[in-house]
């Protein structure tokens, strides 16, 4: 009869777990909806590439009495990326690579994350890239 119990008890406690299966649940962001880390060394972030990011997510909000950029920004250089730097809410990531790519992911490392990733072989395929979605580095 305990060992009925004890069975049933473990049972129930393991269905009343709400982590899905094949699912890990993930740690709350933290940072505001408008503010914006973006992981990229600081010779990109200083030069052409980071020119053209800042004329896209620094500029002005529409609308507004007073000129107030889109978002807050925070620069970190790749390797200074880790800890608890992993859980803001709003990341762009800017790296080399030799394809050419724009991703969205969500929910990466916390919830809720959005984790964009601005990826090309050189400067000018990156900068074609941050052009092509600019309308949606802001709206997600």
């Amino acid at each position: 009869m305990k060992n009925l119990i004890l069975f049933i008890a473990i049972s129930l406690s393991l269905i009343s777990c709400n982590q899905k299966a094949g699912k890990k649940l993930l740690p709350g962001s933290v940072g505001r909806y408008n503010e914006l880390m973006v992981i990229a060394n600081h010779k990109v972030w200083e030069g052409k590439i980071g020119k053209e990011l800042k004329k896209v997510i620094a500029s002005d909000v529409l609308g507004l009495p007073q000129p107030e950029p889109q978002f807050s920004i925070t620069q970190i250089p790749h390797r200074g990326f880790d800890g608890f730097l992993k859980h803001n809410r709003n990341i762009l990531s800017v790296e080399k690579s030799d394809v050419a790519s724009f991703d969205i992911d969500y929910n990466v490392f916390s919830k809720p994350q959005i984790y964009a990733h601005l990826k090309g072989p050189d400067q000018q395929s990156i900068i074609k890239l941050i052009q092509e979605n600019s309308d949606k580095l802001i709206t997600v």
